[in-house]
């Protein structure tokens, strides 16, 4: 045999591997033509979580209405923005500080838009849907001793907080503070406790006029706050009010909400001047129908 019948007798390399790439992109393609995952189940990075949250709505809602049950302490808790882990870990360090504040008393719906690589998500997604769903069945199910802790963390603008999931939206959504002002209004008048950590949370105050609020935030409207970037792993003003929520627990009398505030504004406003920053001014608003929980002991709010 000749070398040019040699040569024509040789696979060509260029065909293989083209055969090869075809194979290829057919299995990509019926893998993106598979169906989604139903939006109720809990995956790596589809699925909303809605069964999760609804497990957690479930638990209080029906709930047994009896005499030792009958002071409820509810934190709603959302870490709305999943670009950064701080906003998940604030979440979890404010559920365990209240927790161990409030005793068995305590109950949780807590929502984080974490990003999740491998595994399984821990939380249902801190969506505008699920907290429209959220208020609406404790507004439908609350009781006259029923007390609240409404807490949302994330990237803020003057009005609003961005809710931002990769996984889920195209593009960040904002979540404006009138929304929130209806949120609480459906639960008037228990008394409620607001915290509102992002940067100009303090624009929210004005819409969070209502007798049974007491609203604080980790910046005044015009101010940014600090610790919401990769390398923190709490905001300073979460941080800071844990740590005052802890400090009170070791006294030697439960400290009042007001006094768990000024120790609060004492060590966000040391570690700016620390850093020689602009000061975040976090705010604070007390409406009349809970100014007597704003002094008492705050394990009795």
């Amino acid at each position: 045999m000749t070398a040019a019948d040699d040569r024509r007798h040789r696979p060509a390399p260029q065909r293989g591997l083209g055969l090869a790439c075809l194979a290829l992109l057919a299995c990509l393609l019926v893998a993106c033509a598979a169906p989604p995952r139903p939006p109720g189940l809990l995956g790596s990075e589809q699925g909303s979580g809605a069964t999760a949250l609804a497990r957690q709505l479930q638990a209080l809602t029906e709930e047994p209405n009896s005499e030792a049950l009958s002071r409820r302490v509810i934190f709603i808790g959302a870490a709305l923005n999943g670009r950064e882990d701080v906003f998940d870990n604030d979440l979890h360090l404010m559920d365990q500080a209240l927790h161990r504040q409030f005793g068995d008393a305590y109950r949780s719906v807590l929502l984080s838009n974490v990003r999740v690589f491998q595994g399984e998500r821990r939380l249902p997604l801190a969506t505008i849907e699920h907290l429209e769903d959220v208020f609406e069945a404790l507004a439908a199910s609350r009781r006259p001793n029923d007390r609240y802790v409404i807490f949302l963390d994330s990237h803020g603008h003057p009005g609003l907080m961005e809710v931002e999931q990769a996984a889920r939206y195209a593009s960040p959504r904002l979540l404006e503070y009138a929304k929130v002002s209806d949120w609480a209004e459906s639960l008037a008048p228990q008394p409620t406790l607001i915290v509102l950590s992002a940067c100009f949370s303090g624009s929210a105050v004005p819409r969070l006029g209502q007798d049974h609020l007491i609203v604080m935030t980790a910046a005044a409207g015009h101010r940014t706050s600090f610790g919401c970037s990769t390398r923190e792993q709490h905001t300073w003003f979460v941080r800071a009010l844990v740590s005052a929520l802890q400090a009170s627990e070791t006294g030697p009398a439960a400290d009042s909400l007001e006094a768990v505030w000024r120790r609060t504004l004492s060590q966000v406003s040391a570690e700016e001047q620390a850093r020689k920053l602009v000061p975040s001014l976090p705010q604070i608003r007390v409406g009349d129908a809970v100014k007597e929980k704003f002094d008492a002991s705050f394990p009795g709010f």
